[in-house]
């Protein structure tokens, strides 16, 4: 995993900061829910070694904000609005997968978890 992340305050009170994420895909393996060994539930066991060779793709993140700090009259009080870019080159990779045989065998291998889509947060806050 490598971060960067960079935060410039521009005078009149702006803020604009960005960051970046990379994430080498992370590694899983085959895995069974075996019954009759005495447990109140199912365990889930290995049935391959977690050494890489099964990888989730590889996963690049870029955020920006930028927020406005508004003075309101007393010192030290100040009313923040900003605006959040999250994943701004719409990364649609899959964060997990379904590893696991015996429950649906028609499912082994299937995404289970994707990235969210590029969107836009507002906020306000009040700092004081």
């Amino acid at each position: 995993m490598a971060k960067a992340q960079v935060i410039y305050n521009f005078p009149w009170g702006i803020l604009v900061s960005g960051n970046l994420q990379h994430q080498t895909g992370r590694p899983w393996a085959r895995q069974i829910r075996v019954a009759g060994l005495g447990f109140p539930s199912r365990p889930t066991i290995y049935m391959e070694p977690l050494d890489g060779s099964r990888r989730l793709p590889a996963l690049d993140l870029v955020d920006a904000r930028v927020q406005k700090s508004i003075p309101l009259g007393r010192p030290g009080v100040f009313l923040d609005l900003f605006i959040d870019a999250l994943n701004l080159t719409n990364s649609d990779s899959t964060e997990n997968v379904l590893s696991r045989r015996g429950d649906q065998p028609d499912t082994f291998g299937v995404p289970s978890k994707y990235v969210y889509p590029r969107r836009l947060q507002l906020g306000a806050r009040i700092k004081f």
